[in-house]
């Protein structure tokens, strides 16, 4: 993706969630650029009024004049506070939801990398950028009050302005150090981040963790762990704030020193009667003014450094892993979806990140409109990669997966994953009611749900499908056991009633005679669907169609039940390994 200036970048972000903090921000930036300005001037003229002894209406209209802008000025600053307040409120909001899209549509690979939550933690941060426009409306701000102040006591020493345009020299330099070095300590404070985000999930939202640590007595062991976090944390941020001290304390007596010298500058001045009480007033005053104003000024350039890390880890997000993002070809036409008639698999490899070993190699098998299939292996076969790469969750490195001669990585997501319904054999369930489970919706009616879960052997959660599973947001919710969460998972994918039904080892839970009762009661409500079993148990594989045997990778057999066993293979070594202590016939 092309590099885009910062601002730039800053100013596209803000404009695509929130355009109307721009009014109220550049509208703070003009009333709080006047009002210091007002602060030193207006005093210096009721002053020499009042020296050169003019009449009290003279003096009191001056004093009302003053009152009054200042009266407006501040109500018109205190409103669009307030509005640019609220703009950036709904920014932040808006935001985080659009970084939370953008997280759950990343791939599969991008998910399982631990650099992707770094990646999206940092990205969060990115919600404080309206503070760019604030800090750059302000640097806008205290220039123009600095120029105006500058006019004011550019007649007096020069000597006094080039000292404070060396101090914010020197602030704008230590801004810089510390822009360098918070790029790099960012990093490192998201990765421990993620690790505290990781030890409190494992503490308080997880039962299987929760159950673990306390038949362990893990409690001292977990807790040291919690400790080292927040230990490493505290070096981290005790670091920054070590840095930013010294900074600051070099920044504190520069400031000294040179308030010692303006002073000496301004009695001199008076002493030789260079300038008058008023004068020397207005100049001590002003002086003050645009010390802080420098000050401030070097504040925020340090600030907007700040965001424009932000901004960039932003673009990071969004431009993750662009290799294997859907590049559609609009001269390329979707196929008719209404009715797959054959999904293909042509000479199809694939080999994860990192690893030199071929997960997959050279898969060549075609899928029936209809078709049973069972994919059966030993573990690491290759049985769960086959279907990852089905899902779109990674893209082949050799070959290509087509349906109905369609290259599937050329049909958009929206129109793809309608086609499926899986169950994953680490499939989650969420703490919401039963109902909302399995229709993934809110509806409050749910065509079919009670036969579903009659049929899967549920008939006491048929008419209770309004309970909240776990009670995470009920105390009256239900804690399923395995087996009953697996059919929750399961009744799910039926419901979707989608056109191609995956079972990726969903029943691992159950006994194989349950796991067989399951699939059978499955077959009977897939019929008419594409349906692909993924198990390394065989208890069930005679109902399917055809089976395919993977080992190292590969589909080393292929056929029906029957004819697997006359082959006297991998296949019908297993099977018969298997169901001898079921009692299970061949």
């Amino acid at each position: 993706m092309k590099k885009i200036f910062a601002p730039v970048c800053i100013y596209k972000i803000i404009l695509k969630y929130e355009p109307s903090y721009f009014v109220w921000s550049f509208l703070n930036v003009f009333t709080s650029s006047l009002l210091p300005v007002l602060y030193v001037y207006a005093p210096k003229l009721i002053l020499e009024a009042l020296t050169l002894k003019r009449k009290f209406k003279e003096v009191l209209c001056i004093i009302l004049i003053y009152g009054t802008l200042l009266l407006l000025f501040n109500i018109l600053n205190t409103l669009f506070v307030n509005k640019s307040s609220l703009a950036s409120d709904n920014f932040a909001s808006k935001l985080k939801y659009g970084i939370g899209k953008t997280a759950m549509s990343l791939s599969l690979f991008d998910i399982e990398r631990a650099s992707t939550a770094e990646a999206v933690n940092l990205a969060q941060n990115a919600s404080e950028i309206t503070n760019t426009v604030s800090y750059i409306g302000r640097m806008i701000s205290n220039i123009i009050t600095i120029i105006g102040l500058c006019c004011l006591i550019v007649r007096l020493n020069m000597t006094v302005i080039i000292s404070m345009i060396a101090l914010v020299l020197l602030k704008y330099l230590f801004s810089y150090l510390h822009f360098r070095y918070m790029a790099k300590a960012r990093t490192l404070e998201a990765r421990n981040e993620r690790t505290g985000n990781y030890l409190n999930g494992l503490a308080y939202f997880n039962p299987g963790a929760e159950k673990e640590i306390r038949v362990n007595a893990l409690q001292n062991w977990f807790i040291n762990k919690v400790k080292d976090y927040r230990h490493k944390m505290i070096a981290l941020q005790y670091r920054d704030f070590k840095y930013w001290a010294i900074f600051e304390a070099i920044i504190a007596v520069a400031t000294t020193i040179q308030n010692f010298v303006v002073l000496i500058i301004l009695a001199e001045a008076y002493m030789s009667n260079s300038i008058g009480i008023a004068d020397f007033t207005m100049m001590f005053s002003a002086i003050t003014t645009l010390t802080a104003s420098f000050s401030t000024l070097g504040d925020q350039i340090a600030l907007y450094n700040r965001q424009v890390l932000n901004a960039n880890d932003y673009q990071k997000l969004l431009v993750l892993r662009p290799d294997i993002k859907e590049n559609f070809d609009k001269a390329v036409k979707i196929p008719d979806l209404t009715k797959i008639s054959e999904i293909s698999f042509e000479h199809v490899s694939f080999t994860y990140p990192k690893s030199k070993t071929e997960a997959l190699t050279d898969i060549n098998i075609k899928i029936r409109n209809n078709e049973k299939i069972v994919i059966v292996g030993l573990n690491g076969a290759g049985k769960s990669t086959f279907i990852k790469l089905l899902c779109k969750f990674y893209k082949p490195t050799g070959g290509t997966i087509k349906i109905n001669g369609t290259d599937i990585w050329s049909i958009p997501n929206d129109k793809y994953y309608p086609l499926f319904a899986a169950v994953f054999q680490d499939f989650s369930n969420f703490a919401f009611t039963v109902k909302e489970n399995i229709t993934l919706s809110e509806a409050k009616e749910a065509k079919d749900l009670n036969a579903i879960l009659s049929n899967l052997g549920m008939e006491a959660y048929a008419n209770k499908t309004d309970i909240y599973v776990t009670k995470n947001f009920s105390p009256d919710g239900i804690e399923p056991s395995g087996g009953e969460n697996q059919k929750i998972a399961i009744a799910r994918a039926i419901y979707k009633d989608a056109p191609v039904l995956i079972l990726d080892e969903p029943t691992a839970s159950l006994d194989v005679k349950a796991e067989c009762e399951i699939y059978e009661n499955f077959m009977h409500m897939a019929k008419g669907k594409t349906t692909i079993f993924i198990s390394h148990r065989l208890a069930c594989s005679k109902i399917a169609d055809s089976i395919a045997v993977f080992e190292n990778g590969r589909i080393v057999e292929y056929g029906n039940h029957k004819c697997l066993l006359k082959q006297n293979g991998l296949y019908a070594k297993m099977y018969r390994k298997q169901s001898t202590p079921y009692g299970i016939s061949p």
